[in-house]
């Protein structure tokens, strides 16, 4: 492909770039596996979003308790059918354990001196502690139900002093819902449509024509990340309406998906060039996935060891993982959040070149 570098030509090649990115995306859109890929990205996330409530319907409420004073009530407690509970070492551990779960919970103090105010016939307030995004109406009924369960343990009235707070910790459930959605999302959209842009072009013998004119390989190869990068981008915004109550900080989630999105589409743009038949994508584009699912399952877990799971940071689909939890917890660890953002950024663009090298090495 020609290159010319002056300042004319920069405008022309722009507009060129632009030309390019908007036929492929109107294109894209007059496609009937498009549909056939939203419906799949709308109910693989809709599963996962409900899958947890659906199986816990049933459950009774899950109450996690430190215990200060090694209390008599645990014992009748781990006996109760109406509530489920954990215990916790500590008043931290408590709140840890409750930003940890996908699923209601509050988190209950028991004083030291506990077991003697009991013994009073006097209402006993407590402290508990619940997620931020539980609902009003779920928190009463917490409320009541653990509130009637300990009156009726002890014979005593209980008044629970409930606290709401940002708890949602980065290994949370949630943040593995999050992760795998945003993943699924970019995955359909960047490793299955993005890599017909390029096949089309070669099958069309279109992309003669783009040999002779102005434009390079790497600004073909930037008109269809733009195209893979929009497509993902608006399917991601499924992800934040599903799990969007559970976002503190949506900078943070924008920046997982537009690096999580580079590196998707250029693994994308690869397929592209390496396949002649568009029927062979979806093949590709599976076997590829299933990698790039279980290294973030792992990651993201304490499911290796301490070691291993460092090394796995490394890894692009982990780095995104890590990036999308840091939006869901109170506070963000920046250091560890911008090295994620540079981890997808470096690989997506080690990625890139090697497209470029490979389209040119194509023409030859």
């Amino acid at each position: 492909m020609a290159n010319q570098n002056s300042a004319g030509t920069k405008v022309s090649k722009w507009q060129l770039i632009w030309a390019i990115a908007s036929k492929d995306f109107i294109d894209g859109l007059k496609r009937r596996q498009m549909l056939n890929y939203i419906l799949t990205i709308i109910f693989l996330l809709a599963l996962y979003r409900f899958l947890p409530i659906i199986g816990n319907a049933d459950a009774p409420p899950l109450l996690v308790v430190f215990d200060g004073g090694e209390s008599e009530l645990m014992q009748s407690l781990e006996l109760s059918e109406a509530v489920q509970l954990r215990t916790a070492e500590s008043d931290d551990d408590l709140l840890y354990k409750v930003g940890t779960e996908d699923r209601k919970t509050m988190g209950l103090v028991l004083p030291a001196d506990f077991d003697q105010r009991a013994g009073n016939s006097e209402a006993i307030e407590l402290e508990a502690y619940i997620d931020h995004w539980v609902s009003s109406e779920d928190e009463a009924a917490m409320k009541t139900g653990i509130e009637a369960e300990i009156a009726r343990l002890l014979g005593t009235a209980i008044d629970l002093r409930i606290k709401r707070d940002y708890l949602t910790q980065p290994d949370s459930g949630f943040s593995f819902y999050i992760a795998f959605g945003l993943l699924v999302v970019i995955w359909i959209m960047g490793m299955m449509v993005t890599p017909q842009l390029i096949v089309e072009e070669k099958t069309n013998r279109t992309i003669d024509a783009l040999r002779v004119s102005p434009i390079t390989e790497t600004e073909l190869l930037t008109a269809k990340v733009l195209v893979g990068a929009v497509y993902c981008i608006l399917m991601s915004s499924v992800v934040l309406v599903v799990y969007g109550s559970f976002v503190l900080h949506w900078w943070a989630m924008a920046g997982a998906i537009l690096c999580g999105t580079f590196f998707i589409v250029s693994i994308g743009l690869l397929l592209g060039i390496k396949i002649n038949d568009a029927r062979h994508i979806n093949l590709w584009t599976f076997i590829i996935f299933q990698p790039l699912l279980i290294s973030m399952i792992l990651g993201i877990f304490e499911a290796v060891s301490p070691g291993l799971r460092a090394a796995m940071r490394w890894l692009p689909t982990v780095a995104m993982g890590n990036a999308a939890a840091q939006s869901i917890a109170a506070n963000v660890d920046l250091a560890a959040y911008l090295q994620s953002l540079l981890i997808m950024i470096l690989w997506g663009l080690a990625f890139f070149l090697f497209d470029a090298w490979l389209l040119r090495r194509m023409e030859q």
